[in-house]
């Protein structure tokens, strides 16, 4: 079952928050890339029937999510930025909680805690408070809550904020395995998130969607431009500001500068094209 965005539009005052955007979600995992204040979580939270668009509609294969948003609601799990959760709760209380929000079954939502828990590596903080819990765990128990109904369409929204690289390759893993029928949306600035794991990226810039396909294919955009080199240091004061800087390294006899040569007019060897190169290329500094 797809998602069909069509001509989503939001605005505040003056400001297009989300301008005419039209895209098709399939089931695999979408990353999508955007600087802070680019439009994502707008365009989340319209997904998700918590923001009403201007213009335009949400379908959820036949589901126009106006029309049926009970219905549309129940195939959906959501993991916003900053999730509310109460300190004093335990981990299984605050489940069981948003299982009855969701309007589960006790029994039902036992199961998906006796599952999720142990796959999220939460299980032996299941009678913990939520106050007690680290960072990264509260980000692992806003996931779980996500998944309590067994979702048809994951949406995230910044999920790895707070995760150790140990957590956040077994956050990949997790997603992947889900990912194999469900349509997951994962919304971040971080582009190691989805690097690995993502089918297709949408990248996002001021309200509008600048590129939609996979890496593979969007990787072709700066194919030949990116290229690496050593600038002594004399140089290096004036050059830096001639060109897209992907990365830096100063070592004995200059700086290694890996960059993006747009005209390919400028020195050094052309190397493979990373995502982070791409989001760069998008995101320059000053052009965001």
């Amino acid at each position: 079952m797809n998602l069909k965005l069509e001509n989503i539009t939001k605005q505040y005052g003056r400001t297009l928050a989300v301008n005419h955007l039209n895209a098709t979600l399939s089931p695999g995992i979408i990353g999508l890339l955007g600087a802070n204040g680019s439009g994502k979580t707008t365009l989340l939270r319209i997904i998700v029937g918590v923001l009403m668009q201007d213009e335009g509609n949400v379908c959820f294969g036949d589901i126009n999510i106006e029309n049926k948003k009970e219905e549309y609601l129940s195939q959906i799990g959501y993991m916003p930025q900053h999730l509310g959760m109460y300190p004093t709760f335990r981990v299984d209380e605050f489940l069981y909680y948003m299982g009855a929000i969701k309007g589960l079954t006790k029994a039902y939502t036992e199961k998906r805690i006796n599952e999720l828990l142990p796959k999220l590596h939460l299980e032996n903080e299941r009678k913990k408070k939520v106050k007690a819990l680290s960072g990264g765990m509260r980000q692992r128990l806003g996931i779980a809550q996500a998944l309590l109904n067994d979702p048809a369409f994951l949406i995230l929204d910044e999920p790895t904020a707070g995760l150790d690289p140990k957590e956040r390759n077994q956050f990949s893993r997790l997603l992947s395995e889900l990912s194999r029928e469900k349509i997951i949306l994962l919304s971040t600035h971080i582009v190691s998130d989805v690097e690995a794991i993502a089918d297709k990226i949408m990248i996002m810039k001021k309200g509008s969607i600048l590129a939609y396909d996979t890496p593979q294919i969007l990787l072709k955009t700066i194919e030949g431009m990116v290229k690496e080199c050593v600038v002594s240091q004399n140089k290096w004061k004036h050059w830096q500001f001639q060109a897209v800087i992907c990365s830096q390294k100063t070592r004995g006899d200059g700086i290694m500068v890996r960059y993006i040569d747009k005209e390919n007019k400028g020195q050094g060897e052309v190397v493979e094209a990373t995502l982070n190169d791409l989001y760069l290329y998008f995101f320059e500094e000053g052009n965001e």
